[in-house]
């Protein structure tokens, strides 16, 4: 037999081998990888059972690692912000800090506002977890779990556990060769726990709407701003008031002066007493106002560092998971 004829019936064979396997999973070997097996037996000094033999070993490690490779469950990825993303393995969601530069980003922040920018991204990242675990395929998912060189630090650990994590737990060895040895930290809550305190504090935030909108007060005020021109818009505005003010103070601390603020400003805009712009900044005053007042804080003098972690913790916990 000469070499030639030797050629054509693997070249052959390879084709019908690949052309059978492509019939049944479309694309499977595609021609670039036909050609290159091709050539690679062309010319060559083996028998042609021996080659044979070889290309039907190959193809069927193929088969086997493409069965393994599609019986193997898929993580699933999620982008949480700019700064958190999280996976989805072994009935756990993972969550990761994208970022690689703290040591550069603290550096650039100050360590206090880094601590400040950490807990406002993962209060946003943690506000969408919630729909995550919530769907179909996650039902398995029992617990929510993040690991980093970001929570070896006190402070970081403190901010996981204001959101119900357990940042004591110890690191793993696994983990910390993930991390190439480096200084890590864990933190940890189970999915009860978790869709608990956000399903807490939505039926909270609910019940306080509920009770601020049917109060006397409130009704008594619907009421006359209806008997003053069947206005709808007036009524809706109202309202969304009362929604935000409950919002940001959810033990309705206030409730009744802002809303008369509000009512006395929204009736300046609408007959142009006051300008748009103007309304935004006296609403905005008005909101200022009752924070201060409940925080006890002296607004005729500047106001110090502690006072503005006083208001931004107010506002955190008004926002919790929301």
């Amino acid at each position: 037999m000469s070499i030639e004829e030797k050629n054509n019936i693997v070249k052959n064979f390879i084709i019908n081998i690949s052309n059978n396997l492509n019939q049944q999973i479309p694309n499977f070997i595609n021609e670039e990888k036909i050609n290159k097996a091709i050539e690679m037996y062309s010319n060559s000094e083996k028998d042609i059972e021996t080659i044979q033999n070889e290309i039907t070993e190959l193809v069927n490690k193929m088969i086997e690692e493409y069965k393994e490779k599609r019986n193997k469950p898929q993580e699933k990825h999620y982008e949480l912000n700019d700064f958190f993303n999280c996976r989805i393995s072994n009935n756990t969601l993972h969550i990761h800090v994208v970022p690689e530069s703290i040591k550069a980003d603290i550096a650039k922040l100050g360590l206090r506002e880094y601590y400040k920018f950490i807990d406002e991204k993962l209060k946003d990242a943690l506000s969408k977890i919630p729909v995550i675990l919530q769907m179909p395929d996650n039902q398995n998912i029992n617990t929510v779990f993040a690991v980093s060189p970001l929570l070896r630090t006190k402070e970081s650990q403190e901010i996981f556990r204001k959101y119900g994590f357990d940042a004591s737990i110890s690191t793993e060895e696994k983990f910390v060769e993930m991390f190439d040895g480096k200084r890590i930290g864990q933190a940890s809550i189970s999915r009860d726990k978790f869709l608990s305190m956000y399903q807490n504090q939505e039926q909270q935030m609910i019940e306080n709407i509920n009770s601020a909108l049917s109060s006397n007060f409130m009704i008594e005020m619907l009421k006359r701003e209806w008997d003053k021109g069947h206005n709808i818009s007036s009524l809706g505005n109202l309202i969304g008031e009362a929604y935000n003010h409950i919002i940001i103070n959810k033990d309705g601390y206030g409730f009744e002066t802002y809303m008369n603020n509000m009512k006395e400003l929204y009736f300046k805009l609408h007959s142009h007493q006051i300008s748009p712009e103007e309304f935004q900044i006296k609403k905005a005053k008005s909101i200022s106002f009752i924070i201060a007042q409940k925080l006890n804080i002296d607004t005729t003098k500047e106001i110090a560092p502690s006072d503005e972690e006083k208001i931004k913790q107010l506002l955190q916990n008004a926002t919790l998971f929301c």
